[in-house]
C-alpha cells in the first residue's frame, strides 16, 4: 500500500505499468467536418457465434514464417510490426529483431540491449517499447533517459532523440505515431490533471506541443486501498502487457499503453481513447470528429469510468485498427470483471458502412483450416496475425515445412 501520490507513480513506472485509460475528451468537433456513425449498437443485436472467415473481407492470405536460427529465436510475449519491407518482432529479454517481410528471412537485431550509449532499456517486464515509421521504416526504441533511440532497418544506430520536459512527457506514460519529421504523442496515465493528453514534437529538437487536454476526473494513486496485477504478452486480448489497479472493490483502471490509439491512414492521423465514442482526426491545431460509435444502450458514461459496478452492461474498447477498407475492432463487455469478460471482434466495412461483430477474436481461415487472431494493421492497408508453432494447424506445419522448434509465423491479410 502506498501514501505517497508521487512514490507510487514511480513505482509503477519501474514496475513496467504503463498507461492508466483515459476518460472523455474535452475538445469540441469543430463544424464543417463530416462525421459518420458507426452502428456498434445495432451489430451487437446481430452478434455471430461462428468465427468470421477471412476469404469474406481478404483476396489476400499471406503465411511468412519468420527465420528460426541461433541469433533469429523469439522468446515469451512475442510482440510484431509489420511495415513495407520488414517485420521487427519483441519478446521478452530479447534485443529486437527484423525479419524480411515477403520471405521471413531473419535480417538482424536491432542495436542491443545495455545501458551503453548506443543501447536501450527494458521495462519492468523485461520488455523492449519500440514503434515504427511505417514510410522511413526507421524503427524507434525506448531509452534510458527518456529518450528514442532510432534505428534504421537493417538495424544500425541512426541517432537520440531526447524528449524535453520529462515530468510532462514521460515516455513510460505515452502510446507514439511516428510520422516522418512528427512524432504524435497520447499521454496514458491520467493521474494529474495538468499532462497534456496528446501531443507532437519534432524529432530535431524532441521539444513536445500540447495538442489537447482532458478535463475528466483522474485516478488517483494515492488511495492506501490499491492492489495491483499483471498480465505480460496481451496484445490479442488487451492490444500490450496490461496492469490493472484496483482501489478497493468499487474502482479499477487498466494500464495497456501499447494498445494502439495512434494511428496514421492516408494522410491523417486518429486518436481513440479510452470512454469516449468519438474518433478524432488529430492536427497540430486541435481535434476534429472522423467518426462516432454508436452504442446506445452499451454506452459507458464519463463520470462512471472507474468504477466497477455496472460494468458489464458497457462496452469498453480495447483497441481499433484501420486499414484500407475496413476498420477492425476489438472490445469486450465487462471490463473490470475479468471472471465475467465477454470479448467481441470484427469489422465495420467503409464501403457498405456496415458492421459485422462476432463473439471472442478467433477468426478463421478456412481455406487453410487456420484459426487466428488480428493484432495489428499492416503499412499496406491491410491486417496481420502472429501463430505459435503450438497453435499452427498440421496441415499448414507440413505446407511451410516447420518443426516444433520453429519461430512463430506472421499471416497477413490483405483486400
Amino acid at each position: 500500500m502506498y501514501s505517497n501520490n508521487k512514490v507510487m507513480k514511480r513505482n509503477l513506472l519501474h514496475a513496467g505499468a504503463l498507461a492508466l485509460l483515459l476518460a472523455a475528451c474535452s475538445t469540441t468537433p469543430q463544424s464543417g467536418n463530416q462525421v459518420r456513425t458507426i452502428d456498434i449498437a445495432g451489430a451487437m443485436e446481430t452478434v455471430t457465434d461462428k468465427p468470421l472467415n477471412m476469404a469474406d473481407y481478404f483476396s489476400k492470405v499471406e503465411y511468412v514464417p519468420l527465420e528460426t536460427n541461433d541469433h533469429s529465436l523469439i522468446g515469451m510475449a512475442p510482440h510484431i510490426v509489420v511495415a513495407k519491407d520488414i517485420i521487427v518482432a519483441s519478446s521478452l529479454n530479447q534485443p529486437l529483431k527484423i525479419f524480411d517481410r515477403h520471405t521471413g528471412a531473419y535480417i538482424a537485431d536491432v542495436g542491443s540491449i545495455g545501458q551503453g550509449p548506443k543501447e536501450y532499456a527494458k521495462g519492468g517486464f523485461n520488455e523492449v517499447s519500440f514503434w515504427v515509421d511505417m514510410e522511413e521504416q526507421l524503427i524507434y526504441v525506448q531509452g534510458w533517459k527518456n529518450d528514442f533511440l532510432v534505428y534504421d532497418k537493417t538495424g544500425k544506430y541512426v541517432n537520440r532523440i531526447e524528449v524535453k520536459d520529462e515530468e510532462l512527457y514521460n515516455l513510460y506514460n505515452c502510446y507514439f505515431l511516428m510520422d516522418g519529421n512528427r512524432i504524435w504523442g497520447h499521454t496514458k496515465i491520467h493521474a494529474e490533471a495538468e499532462v497534456p493528453s496528446v501531443f507532437h514534437l519534432n524529432k530535431e529538437s524532441g521539444q513536445p506541443k500540447p495538442i489537447a487536454t482532458w478535463t475528466s476526473d483522474v485516478f488517483s494513486l494515492s488511495s492506501e486501498h490499491l492492489s495491483i496485477s499483471t498480465r505480460l504478452g496481451a496484445y490479442v486480448a488487451y492490444g500490450g502487457h496490461l496492469m490493472t489497479i484496483k482501489d478497493g472493490e468499487e474502482k479499477a483502471n487498466f494500464y495497456a499503453v501499447n494498445s494502439p490509439s495512434l494511428w496514421k491512414h492516408e494522410s491523417e492521423i486518429h486518436l481513440k481513447q479510452a470512454f469516449n465514442d468519438t474518433i478524432y482526426t488529430v492536427t497540430e491545431e486541435g481535434l476534429e470528429s472522423y467518426k462516432i460509435l454508436e452504442l446506445g444502450k452499451w454506452h459507458w458514461k464519463e463520470e462512471d469510468a472507474f468504477q466497477t459496478a455496472g460494468c458489464n452492461d458497457k462496452i469498453s474498447f480495447d483497441y481499433i485498427l484501420e486499414g484500407k477498407d475496413y476498420l477492425y475492432f476489438h472490445l469486450r463487455t465487462g471490463l473490470y470483471d475479468m471472471k465475467n469478460t465477454k470479448v467481441y471482434s470484427g469489422f465495420y466495412d467503409k464501403k457498405k458502412k456496415s458492421v459485422t461483430l462476432m463473439k471472442g477474436a478467433t477468426m478463421m481461415d478456412e481455406a487453410n483450416n487456420q484459426k487466428l487472431s488480428i493484432r495489428g494493421a499492416t503499412a499496406d492497408g491491410g491486417f496481420c496475425a502472429l501463430i505459435g508453432i503450438d497453435k499452427l494447424s498440421e496441415e499448414n506445419k507440413s505446407r511451410l515445412e516447420l518443426d516444433e522448434e520453429a519461430n512463430p509465423v506472421v499471416v497477413i491479410v490483405e483486400p
